[in-house]
């Protein structure tokens, strides 16, 4: 990280002493979230077979990130609702108790209950952070501070795993859980000391408070979430169940987006709407295509864990490094703007690189892992960038609501790529389709949807508020 980011004692920079301890306090909370992700996955396998669940272990991940994108979107609209310190205490509190719990569960299912709780409150802390982003840091520090959280969340994932390995075979995995413990202990009173209390609603808007049960943020938030679960659980079913499932789904699904989305989402307006879905193409482009990348590497190259691994950490520190030159030069529209295409033209270079280098034999594997460095870089400037761009361009209102959202998409894409992308193999396979083709094509779409972010930062930077 460029020391030109942290070093300046200015008002507008996130270390300033106005906003040092809100930093640090989101830092950490960051951070640890960064660390359970990473960290709980290098050992799921010896705590589902402990707790008897390796008949049931990919739960363990998608209660995780169902629970996760709900936490998002309550966040948006629930910031006007109950405050954004009520929302970072509720967030923080359910992300600990699932911590603590699932270092003590007996059961398979009550670890499982205990994803769930980490999930929403790791979902509530991101929406809250991009909102405090919005609210408490002047646009001047804005593109520092998203790279600061980049970096929070990528350098525990390059050492989380190693230490996560570490922790499990010395102490037992339960104390992998408990090593989080004190980081989020320790996030709460220092973010809390320095967020500013919300106005009350009735200052805010003058809006009749949402009596009808449609109306109730976390009807709307828990009706995406639902819709994307009947999604998923169509897969293996018999066809016309598969179908029933997908069509109550999507139906409930959008009703929910629609609703704890920002208006003009569903129509690609200009200005926010625009950076939304762009945020969507590269996080889905980078975040969901990153998903196949060891699957890739070791059942069709024949690579090591450890090898594929490699590519990950790479593009990892590349993305850090992309978030920084943002940060230094994303100072105007004109740069953001830049930025953001410029980035989105990168990551389909590196997608095309290591989808070719996954899939292909007679692609040199160095070349795909320069080309996920390419990725990572150009998904850090331009994920930044979006972020930027909608927050500048969001009414006074609204920031609250396009900050909850920008976490919505980014899970929501990462969510349906890795989980429609695994049903589009099983499909395949079942068909006598390759491994190799079928991650080819999972690589095409990502690289193609990465280039239908260009012009969505164009529309971007369009309109200003």
């Amino acid at each position: 990280m460029s020391p030109s980011i942290v070093s300046s004692s200015s008002p507008s920079r996130p270390f300033s002493p106005s906003h040092r301890l809100l930093t640090v306090g989101l830092l950490c909370a960051s951070s640890a979230m960064a660390f359970e992700y990473m960290g709980v996955g290098t050992v799921m396998p010896a705590t589902a077979e402990q707790l008897g669940g390796m008949h049931s272990y990919g739960l363990a991940f998608s209660t995780f990130t169902l629970a996760q994108i709900m936490g998002s979107a309550i966040i948006g609209k629930g910031d006007a609702q109950f405050g954004t310190r009520t929302l970072f205490t509720a967030g923080t509190l359910l992300f600990l108790v699932g911590c603590v719990l699932g270092a003590l569960a007996p059961s398979w299912w009550l670890f499982l209950i205990a994803r769930s709780a980490q999930g929403l409150g790791a979902g509530g802390i991101s929406g809250v952070c991009f909102i405090l982003v919005a609210k408490q840091y002047p646009e001047s520090a804005s593109a520092a501070m998203m790279a600061w959280l980049s970096a929070a969340w990528t350098i525990p994932g390059l050492i989380g795993p190693t230490i996560a390995g570490a922790l499990a075979e010395r102490l037992g995995w339960r104390s992998v859980f408990w090593a989080i413990v004190p980081f989020v202990a320790m996030a709460w009173p220092m973010a809390m000391s320095s967020i500013e209390p919300t106005p009350a609603p009735s200052t805010l808007r003058a809006e009749a408070p949402a009596s009808r049960l449609r109306d109730n943020v976390i009807v709307q938030s828990a009706a995406l979430t639902l819709g994307i679960a009947l999604v998923f659980s169509a897969q293996g079913q018999v066809p016309w169940v598969g179908y029933v499932l997908t069509a109550a789904g999507v139906a409930l699904g959008l009703w929910g987006f629609a609703r704890v989305m920002p208006k003009g989402t569903l129509k690609f307006a200009e200005g926010a709407p625009s950076a939304l879905w762009a945020r969507f193409l590269i996080s889905a482009g980078y975040l969901g295509s990153e998903t196949f990348v060891p699957l890739g590497f070791t059942h069709v190259r024949g690579l090591s864990l450890t090898r594929a691994g490699l590519s990950l950490s790479v593009g990892a520190i590349s993305w850090v490094a992309g978030s920084s030159l943002q940060a230094r030069t994303g100072s105007n529209d004109r740069a953001q703007r830049r930025n953001a295409i410029a980035g989105a033209l990168l990551l389909f270079v590196g997608v095309s690189g290591i989808g070719a280098a996954c899939t292909l034999t007679e692609v040199p594997v160095f070349l795909g892992v320069l080309g996920w460095a390419i990725g990572g870089f150009g998904t850090g400037l331009s994920l930044n960038a979006v972020v930027s761009g909608a927050l500048a361009r969001a009414d006074e209102d609204d920031k609250s609501v396009v900050a909850g959202a920008l976490q919505i998409v980014q899970s929501l894409a990462t969510a349906l790529f890795s989980g429609l992308g695994t049903a589009w193999l099983e499909m395949g396979l079942e068909r006598g389709q390759t491994m190799a083709r079928g991650l080819s094509s999972l690589f095409i779409i990502a690289a193609v949807g990465s280039l239908f972010a260009v012009p969505l930062s164009f529309r971007t930077w369009k309109r200003r508020v």
